[in-house]
């Protein structure tokens, strides 16, 4: 049986929708039955909603020059160490920089446009972190996103070179060029990705009773599997991804405290030999969007297509799951 999960709680769209200022459409049809949500301008007032009506203002201007602005303002403050400095109080822009090490006059640059960015608070000449700062910027937080900040440097310089691609429809191949210290920034922002959405992933999968084995794939941070054998007691996982990837995420693993019940093993998704009847649960999240669409097919199928043909579906056993969540539409596979 092949499931399709697709996660998204309210509390979770409440969060991201605060932190980044959304104006959200509801479209007529939209992927997978959720709305479509678009970042936007948020006007303040019925002037500023007047002047975006009117389509004179100049979009392309704050939708590249001030956006980029801010990002590299959240990047830096989160690289150099701003946030954590306010982490147990206020301080001035002299006090943050001699935390951080950083130039006291510049420093105020980004501060500042934290400050109009809703990251920070300024009140008496001192600063101090907005809630939404210190759920997603702070190291010890739970919800912490300060690895996926710190990896959009790497993506900063991926992003160059989307004119290239455009132009040769030839990709970067991400996977196939990342050196061993990009590797790491990949996993631990990938790894922090996964905690927003894994305790409920676990929770809805359907996780026949009394399963006992999982193969994870293409998932090295293997923060879903840790959250699957964490819910159902007996279970155990392999996770199964590129060499550099286990090398890279293997101390990512053990500090989940896990021994054997799960465990890293280095292969090639398209040419591992998963054998017949193996698993209780094959699981590939976020995976799919990195295969071209017949590759898809290969790998899952379509719907007119005979299950037994499919390469994850023969590690199964009889009552077992092929579970797929993740970025790729289903109706992708029905293309190939």
């Amino acid at each position: 049986m092949v499931t399709s999960c697709t996660v998204a709680t309210g509390t979770i769209s409440k969060d991201i929708a605060s932190w980044s200022r959304t104006q959200t459409f509801l479209p007529a049809t939209s992927l997978n039955g959720l709305p479509d949500v678009h970042l936007g301008m948020i006007p303040d007032d019925p002037a500023e909603w007047k002047a975006l009506a009117s389509r004179q203002l100049p979009l392309p201007l704050f939708e590249t020059n001030f956006a980029f602005g801010r990002a590299r303002a959240i990047m830096a403050a989160t690289k150099l160490g701003m946030f954590e400095s306010l982490s147990r109080q206020a301080a001035t822009a002299a006090e943050i920089a001699d935390r951080c090490g950083t130039d006291a006059v510049a420093t105020q640059q980004p501060l500042a446009a934290l400050a109009g960015s809703d990251y920070l608070l300024y009140r008496d000449g001192r600063y101090a972190l907005t809630t939404t700062a210190r759920t997603w910027l702070l190291t010890e937080s739970p919800r912490s996103m300060v690895d996926a900040a710190l990896f959009a440097f790497d993506e900063w310089e991926l992003m160059m070179h989307v004119e290239d691609y455009v132009r040769t429809g030839v990709p970067l191949e991400l996977h196939q060029t990342m050196t061993g210290v990009q590797w790491d920034h990949y996993l631990r922002s990938m790894r922090a990705l996964a905690g927003l959405t894994a305790q409920e992933v676990a929770q809805f999968i359907p996780v026949p009773g009394g399963a006992t084995d999982m193969i994870d794939v293409g998932g090295a941070h293997a923060r879903y599997s840790v959250a699957l054998c964490r819910r159902h007691s007996r279970l155990y996982s392999v996770v199964l991804d590129l060499p550099e990837a286990v090398r890279a995420a293997a101390p990512l693993l053990a500090a989940e405290n896990m021994g054997g019940r799960v465990v890293h093993r280095e292969a090639h998704a398209l040419s591992h030999d998963f054998g017949a009847k193996t698993y209780d649960v094959v699981l590939l999240c976020d995976l799919a969007h990195n295969f071209t669409a017949a590759t898809t097919w290969r790998l899952c199928g379509n719907r007119t297509s005979a299950a037994r043909n499919w390469l994850f579906c023969r590690p199964i056993r009889r009552v077992g799951r092929v579970v797929l969540r993740g970025d790729q539409p289903l109706g992708s596979m029905d293309r190939a």
